[in-house]
């Protein structure tokens, strides 16, 4: 009885640290945060990451360009629901056009934009988190290369907050007062989301964009990148980062 026992607690404690061990296995495409920060390139790829995010479909890629808000700002006009093309596409944006609030896509479809645009500023945030006490010496470019990361990261974190603000709370012209509406986040991680005033967050976004321009002067102002040279496609990687590719990323 007792070797059975004992067999028993073998098989358990083998069970349980393969368990572990299966848990603690790495996604190939997903980058431990130590690694990422390792080295100048990951914070390229970090920032570069976040541009990609934002043109996903139910952000900059659609919804928030020519999609869902130019349908609430009745930019088209819609008849009817066959216009052909992508026709549960065309009957989404016809019920928000026909202002049809039950529409049952319409509210995942603004849940989607609200997560995917929060993920966006933890993600400015992680990088702005790790860059500010990074040595200028990890970058290719040092101190230039490293403000010009951490002053996009800060200018995209007030752009997409902004964005939220306009999206889901009153105009300052409506006087909304103490009224509490969106988060601004500017920690990572963040657990607890405060909702703030309209004013607050409106603060909150200039702050971060004029410490964004004093970090940002030198590249924004340089005589040397001309407007064909930031859309170059033939440069060496460092070349293409700090002034060709820019012009694509901004």
């Amino acid at each position: 009885m007792r070797k059975y026992r004992l067999l028993s607690l073998l098989i358990l404690a083998l069970f349980a640290y393969s368990c572990n061990s299966w848990l603690d296995v790495k996604p190939e495409d997903e980058l431990d945060e130590s690694d990422m920060f390792a080295t100048g390139d990951g914070y390229r790829h970090a920032l570069n990451g976040i541009y990609y995010g934002m043109g996903g479909q139910t952000l900059y890629g659609e919804d928030l360009t020519w999609g869902l808000v130019d349908v609430f700002g009745r930019t088209y006009t819609l008849y009817s629901v066959y216009g052909g093309g992508n026709r549960a596409l065309t009957m989404f944006y016809y019920g928000v056009y026909q202002n049809n609030w039950d529409n049952i896509l319409l509210e995942p479809e603004i849940e989607s934009i609200w997560e995917n645009a929060y993920k966006m500023v933890a993600n400015c945030n992680n990088l702005i988190q790790n860059i500010s006490k990074e040595d200028p010496d990890k970058f290719a470019y040092k101190v230039r290369e490293q403000k010009m990361i951490w002053g996009e990261a800060l200018a995209l974190r007030a752009f997409i907050q902004f964005d939220m603000l306009r999206l889901f709370a009153a105009s300052p012209a409506m006087n909304p007062g103490t009224t509490r509406y969106i988060p601004y986040i500017s920690e990572y991680p963040s657990y607890v989301s405060i909702p703030l005033t309209v004013d607050s967050c409106l603060n909150s976004a200039i702050r971060d964009l004029k410490e964004a321009r004093e970090l940002l002067w030198k590249a924004d102002s340089a005589t040397t990148f001309t407007a064909q040279r930031r859309f170059e496609t033939t440069s060496s990687s460092d070349d293409f980062f700090l002034e060709h590719k820019r012009g694509y990323r901004l």
